[in-house]
């Protein structure tokens, strides 16, 4: 017997159907929206013109969440950019159980932030991907059917929300945050691009390159690239492979 959404999903879901026909931001907090699929955080990220992943929404108390989407980030590998690229869904109950060479760089980082499960599920319409949502969860095991359900539906309500805004003018955080998370890195790009007189994807690169061998947070580096607190040459290696 196929499961439905839960009633506190489907009240959350009603609030954000609504808003995805006006183009408002709902009211859905990603704390809430985490609680009821049984996750200890909820990310979304849309699909970027570089290829990468832009965080938009996410709950401010979170503290491992938005990091672990900065990390997924700069190493081009996790359940987000796997779920967004494949446009399936990325189901890791146990991050322990994984196969040594799948996410390192991520997998490593999870562990250590204690998180011990993660789920990616896509945003798409059709053949066209507009990114993810993942939620982390402390504790191992599989999602219950209930959850799973619950996750499908919201995935599809945020799919129709993010469809209905981009109807209405640019995408911008559809929830409790605003403007561009990483709007310092796009502006420290802009910088390194200009410096290095190389296009953008490749300052980028260089970007990134420097966040993953220092193991520092990206948008750290590239406040330090904004202050004139960090400089970086031509010889900067670029990153691993995603």
């Amino acid at each position: 017997m196929t499961v439905g959404p839960s009633q506190q999903i489907r009240t959350l879901l009603a609030a954000v159907l609504r808003d995805a026909a006006t183009g408002d931001s709902p009211a859905f907090p990603a704390a809430d929206c985490a609680e009821r699929l049984g996750l200890d955080g909820v990310t979304v990220c849309l699909l970027a013109a570089d290829g990468g992943t832009e965080l938009l929404w996410y709950d401010k108390g979170d503290k491992h969440g938005p990091a672990l989407a900065d990390l997924q980030y700069t190493l081009g590998e996790g359940p987000t950019p796997d779920a967004v690229g494949s446009g399936r869904a990325v189901l890791e109950g146990d991050l322990t159980q994984l196969p040594a060479l799948q996410w390192p760089g991520f997998r490593s980082a999870a562990l250590d932030a204690g998180i011990l499960a993660a789920f990616a599920f896509p945003l798409r319409i059709g053949a066209i991907h507009l990114g993810a949502v993942t939620g982390y969860r402390a504790l191992p095991g599989p999602l219950s059917e209930q959850q799973m359900s619950d996750a499908l539906a919201v995935a599809e309500a945020l799919t129709l929300l993010l469809a209905a805004r981009a109807r209405h003018g640019p995408l911008n955080a559809p929830a409790e945050t605003s403007g561009l998370h990483r709007a310092e890195v796009h502006q420290a790009t802009g910088m390194l691009s200009v410096h290095l007189r190389i296009p953008l994807e490749q300052a980028l690169l260089r970007l990134r390159a420097h966040a993953y061998s220092h193991d520092r947070p990206i948008l750290d580096v590239a406040h330090d690239i904004i202050t004139n607190r960090l400089r970086l040459d031509a010889d900067t290696p670029h990153p691993p492979p995603g």
